[in-house]
């Protein structure tokens, strides 16, 4: 079996490439495949791919300006007009992800064998889009690779469940489709999918 380094993982990636959280094909790039885990990377940021058939959960180990490595998931631009609203409307319980973004506090998440805090990111003009985020360290290592792998899917979980909680703000989910850039489908599917995916990941919020 190959050891997980940076240099073992196939250079595939584009270097803008930020996936969203759910994948609906199979990717059919090289990668180096680990325990069921897909790994692929560009020169700053390697992607991690879970395999949930017939979906793949990613998350992207991203090495930012700063110097520091950020491991987050992409739950895209759904959001991005809500967050003045979300802002009015803090601690609501029927959307605790939200809100805990709007009020710029971390999501506790937890298992039994321990927990991590992920923010839950407004948009920015770096980042046009809502992405759940753990700060790694300074440098791509092969050590921070290593640890990002271990906290992949509480990360993701964080932005499934967010995206979940899209209901929460709307009465009829409107009948439109989403572009997840490699297929198109309806924005009520979407929601789904993220429902049962989140279900299916261990990790939960800790109240």
């Amino acid at each position: 079996m190959s050891a997980l380094t940076f240099d073992a993982v196939p250079h595939v990636l584009d270097d803008d490439e930020i996936p969203f959280v759910l994948g609906f094909a199979p990717d059919p790039r090289p990668s180096l495949e680990i325990d069921g885990v897909q790994y692929r990377r560009a020169s700053d940021r390697c992607l991690i791919d879970y395999d949930l058939a017939p979906l793949r959960l990613r998350a992207l180990l991203l090495h930012l300006d700063d110097g520091n490595v950020y491991l987050m998931a992409n739950a895209g631009p759904l959001f991005n007009e809500w967050w003045p609203l979300l802002q009015g409307d803090l601690d609501n319980p029927l959307r605790p992800y939200l809100s805990a973004g709007a009020a710029r506090k971390p999501v506790t998440m937890s298992i039994a064998a321990g927990s991590v805090n992920v923010t839950v990111t407004q948009p920015s003009p770096e980042l046009n889009m809502t992405v759940l985020v753990v700060g790694i360290g300074p440098g791509m290592t092969d050590a921070h690779l290593l640890l990002s792998a271990g906290l992949a899917l509480p990360v993701i979980k964080a932005a499934l469940s967010t995206l979940v909680e899209y209901r929460s703000l709307v009465g009829d989910i409107p009948d439109v489709d989403i572009q997840t850039g490699e297929t198109t489908l309806a924005l009520d599917d979407m929601l789904t999918y993220a429902a049962h995916a989140a279900d299916a990941i261990g990790w939960d919020r800790k109240h």
